[in-house]
């Protein structure tokens, strides 16, 4: 029986955390796109768009930080 260690399953698992993250930020830049168009106040419409920008991008940043293995 060979053994695993920790190093082996934690490569696995922020990969797939930082592609987790990349599928999300995809979908908030979906949810933009497609977002609340039928809002009949125009700033309540804008306010409920311009914030999924921002945490799509938050998302991508953390994909990137997590998936280059910058924090150990």
């Amino acid at each position: 029986m060979e053994r695993v260690t920790f190093n082996e399953v934690n490569g696995v698992a922020h990969e797939a955390l930082a592609a987790l993250f990349v599928i999300l930020g995809l979908l908030l830049l979906l949810g933009y796109y497609f977002g609340p168009n039928r809002e009949v106040r125009f700033v309540k419409r804008n306010e409920g768009k311009i914030m999924l920008i921002p945490s799509a991008i938050l998302l991508f940043v953390l994909a990137a930080i997590v998936g280059s293995g910058l924090l150990g």
